[in-house]
């Protein structure tokens, strides 16, 4: 572990890679995770910058073994899975850094989202609404739950406050534009065939008259497999686009295209 910045490496032998290999496709894709064919490449990655050696780690990972033999290690720790770490190529690894998930407790407000003063009186004018607030799940908060901070008072909010908008002048009539070349696969997809996919076993969902694949995310989606689901087989762009920003396509390509 680094004592500066408390960033460890995380090593997964083959066993490990095919136990959780929905997310191994996802963070190697990222690019989060590396995967490498033996321990020889293994003790070469650039993390170790030169002072991790082969042996070094063979002999780790066979002490690792002998403390799975014997149910507990040094730590006390008593679960080991996916046993043995030696000669179990290919290795999958990455780095995880320690950051703050979730922060709770913050500025009280009502359920208008004002801003209330030590009085609990709404103070006339400030708003507020995000991770800034607090009070609304108690001492905790269900995985996921805390969207309804941001998203819920976020939208409650914006859709009361008084903001004008300056009128713009009439433009002069242009040509229509050249139509844009087709995304994705070129797959042409109906809505009855669409609604065909709309289980765990095979999840699309139409976004902007783009289908997209979503079972193998389901289990990777931090608000649930169920928010999707919901959607499964039909159009949810406005769902989507209430709460997420096109960027959050990028890691994506569509299927195909949505057509009547």
């Amino acid at each position: 572990v680094d004592p500066d910045t408390l960033k460890f490496a995380l090593i997964m032998n083959d066993a490990a890679g095919k136990a959780a290999e929905t997310h191994i496709g996802l963070y190697t894709k990222k690019g989060l995770i590396q995967k490498f064919e033996t321990l020889e490449a293994l003790a070469a990655w650039s993390y170790w910058e030169g002072g991790v050696s082969v042996v070094t780690l063979a002999e780790t990972f066979a002490a690792y073994d002998r403390d799975a033999a014997t149910g507990r290690d040094t730590f006390n720790k008593t679960f080991f899975h996916n046993v043995p770490v030696s000669n179990a190529g290919p290795y999958y690894a990455g780095i995880v850094t320690p950051v703050i998930h979730y922060c709770m407790g913050g500025i009280a407000i009502d359920p208008e989202g004002h801003v209330l003063d030590k009085k609990d009186q709404p103070i006339p004018g400030l708003h507020a609404a995000g991770e800034v607030i607090g009070g609304l799940h108690g001492k905790n908060r269900l995985g996921g739950n805390a969207l309804s901070e941001c998203v819920v008072f976020g939208r409650a909010i914006g859709k009361k406050l008084p903001i004008g908008q300056q009128p713009t002048a009439a433009k002069p009539e242009q040509a229509p534009a050249p139509a844009l070349p087709v995304q994705g696969k070129g797959k042409r997809i109906t809505k009855a065939e669409m609604a065909t996919h709309s289980t765990a076993e095979s999840c699309w969902v139409a976004i902007n008259d783009k289908v997209y694949d979503f079972t193998t995310f389901l289990d990777e989606h931090p608000a649930g497999a169920e928010a999707i689901l919901r959607f499964g087989g039909q159009d949810g762009t406005e769902i989507f686009e209430a709460i997420h920003t096109p960027e959050m396509l990028e890691d994506f390509s569509p299927i195909g295209d949505l057509v009547s």
